[in-house]
C-alpha cells in the first residue's frame, strides 16, 4: 500500500516573548499543530539574540512527505527592554 499525503500540517502559530540571551526553540512558535505524519519545526535562520536589532525569521513546519507551512516573524531585540518581542506575524502560507 502506497500512502500519498499532499496535505500541509494544520498549525496555529503563536507570538513569543523571551528575555535577551534566552534560547528560542522553533516549537516556541507553535500553539497547536495537527498532522497525520511525522514532522519537524525549524527556524530557517539562527539569530544572535544578544545583539540589539530587528531580525526576520521564518518558522517552517514540514511533514515527512514534504508538505510545508511557514510563518514569518519580525524579532525586535531591545536590550533596554531586556526582552525579545515578536511584534507581528508577517505572513501565513
Amino acid at each position: 500500500m502506497n500512502i500519498i499525503d499532499d496535505i500541509k500540517p494544520d498549525v496555529k502559530f503563536s507570538d513569543v516573548q523571551k528575555f535577551v540571551g534566552e534560547q528560542v526553540s522553533p516549537n516556541d512558535f507553535i500553539l497547536e499543530m495537527y498532522d497525520h505524519s511525522k514532522h519537524e519545526v525549524i527556524i530557517d535562520e539562527i539569530i544572535d539574540n544578544s545583539k540589539v536589532g530587528n531580525y526576520f525569521i521564518n518558522v517552517v513546519v514540514k511533514d515527512q512527505y514534504g508538505n510545508t507551512i511557514n510563518n514569518g516573524y519580525i524579532v525586535k531585540n531591545d536590550l533596554v527592554l531586556k526582552a525579545i518581542w515578536q511584534v507581528k506575524k508577517i505572513n501565513q502560507k
